[in-house]
């Protein structure tokens, strides 16, 4: 009888409050949950190198880039959907 009365109980919870799903939000703090949810692809890009390195074969060497340079480019490129 005790058994009976927590499933009960249980059943009663879920039921009330929607169970599981009921914490999983339309709105998400993380939007590229929503985009792999919808079978979308997701796009990131690799913050820019600095620039600066060895040229190759033919090629005029590259100047360094500021940070603030970098991020002002990583910031202003919006075709992706995360940046790491």
């Amino acid at each position: 009888m005790c058994r009976t009365g927590v499933v009960a109980a249980l059943v009663a919870i879920l039921a009330w409050t929607g169970g599981p799903l009921a914490a999983q939000r339309a709105d998400r703090l993380n939007p590229l949950i929503a985009l792999h949810e919808a079978g979308k692809p997701v796009f990131g890009l690799y913050a820019p190198s600095p620039g600066g390195g060895p040229a190759r074969a033919g090629a005029e060497p590259q100047p360094r880039k500021s940070p603030a340079d970098r991020a002002a480019e990583t910031v202003g490129y919006t075709l992706s959907d995360f940046i790491f």
